[in-house]
């Protein structure tokens, strides 16, 4: 059947009412004056209502540049819609208007996924319960089901191996297994114990949890008998040294020994006792190491400072007249740095105290400028 067209006059309409519309002419995305021209003229023909501000619009019409930011101005308006200028023409191809206004987008929030939900215990999981206890600890004094191993086991025997048997393990998490059972100790341990006369475990104890409280880390057999004749000597040598202990205690401490005292060792006493081997060294047979040239130049040279002993009974800072020369000679010996000559200092040679200024000194060379024609 054919759907009847609207009458052009009744086609822009909103809740049963002509829509009122607002061309955005002022601001980011507004509408050129050509634009308003011509959806001022299709507005008025297809049944909509002009108005001058945003307060009275239901419909705003901008450009696609400005639509999006517009948009956030309204976007928690119940009745207010942002539309760009192809909204009028879409509406007249298609017959209808409220169907053609944008729709919101409903999306998801972010951050992290919440977990699953809580399941409950149901009389069917009590029961697996008390059958996978009364299978693996069927012994309530021996401890284990108190803690959180076997609930681990039991949830990995599912996840882990996918045995078929326990599907009914993924129903919960190993912790809410744990509690379920510590919270209901008084209803489930009788069940338990039903469930044991019914079907006892095997003596050799397979099938069960391996760690025990009544075992301490040691594990009882048909040889008790023999271990509790250990156990006994053991106390008995135990006792004897803690006799001889007291014994020692009653006559006193044994005397304090002087760090300077040599301290008496069993290996010193022992005279049959091999010596240990002597250290080897660490670059045993290798070659003696060469001096370079630069050393071997080095040890050839002689000092420049001569040395100097006064003979007994001078006086402080007497030179004689010999060595006197002697100085002064070797103080007119000069040092060549670059293109000038220094005399070097007798006081820094020597050792000894020189007047300076009976040193024939040299200055350097003073060059003189040309003159100029």
């Amino acid at each position: 059947m054919a759907r009847p067209r609207v009458a052009d006059d009744e086609l822009l309409q909103i809740n049963g009412r002509s829509a009122r519309i607002h061309l955005y002419t002022a601001g980011f995305g507004a509408l050129t004056k050509g634009q308003v021209d011509a959806l001022e003229d299709k507005i008025t023909d297809y049944g909509g209502i002009l108005v001058e501000t945003e307060k009275e619009a239901d419909i705003i019409i901008v450009q696609y540049v400005g639509l999006e930011l517009l948009r956030r101005k309204y976007w928690d308006s119940r009745t207010v819609w942002v539309e760009e200028p192809a909204f009028i023409e879409i509406c007249i191809k298609s017959g209808k208007c409220e169907d053609n206004l944008q729709k919101p987008v409903r999306r998801g929030m972010g951050g992290q996924p919440t977990g699953r939900t809580r399941v409950p215990f149901t009389a069917e999981d009590d029961r697996h319960l008390a059958e996978y206890l009364a299978s693996v600890t069927p012994n309530a004094d021996e401890g284990g089901r108190g803690g959180i191993e076997i609930y681990k086991r039991l949830v990995a025997s599912r996840s882990i191996h996918q045995f078929d048997h326990r599907e009914w393990a993924d129903r919960h998490t190993m912790w809410s297994w744990r509690e379920r059972y510590n919270k209901r100790k008084q209803i489930f341990d009788p069940i338990i114990e039903q469930l044991v006369a019914e079907n006892p475990p095997r003596q050799d104890e397979k099938g069960l949890y391996e760690r025990s409280r009544l075992r301490q880390g040691r594990r009882f057999g048909p040889n008790r008998e023999g271990e509790l004749e250990e156990e006994g000597d053991g106390n008995a040598a135990q006792e004897q040294a803690e006799d001889g202990a007291g014994n020692q205690q009653a006559e006193g401490p044994a005397p304090r020994q002087r760090q300077s005292e040599p301290v008496d060792s069993p290996r010193r006493d022992n005279e049959d006792m091999d010596t240990p081997p002597h250290k080897r060294a660490r670059h045993m047979g290798a070659h003696q190491r060469r001096a370079s040239s630069v050393e071997h130049a080095r040890g050839r040279q002689q000092s420049r400072s001569p040395s100097y002993v006064a003979p007994e009974g001078a006086i402080p800072f007497e030179v004689s007249s010999a060595e006197e020369d002697d100085d002064m000679e070797y103080a007119d010996q000069t040092l060549y740095t670059s293109e000038h000559e220094y005399v070097l200092s007798p006081l820094c040679i020597a050792g000894r105290t020189i007047n300076l200024t009976s040193v024939p000194q040299r200055k350097p060379p003073v060059r003189q400028r040309s003159a100029r024609a």
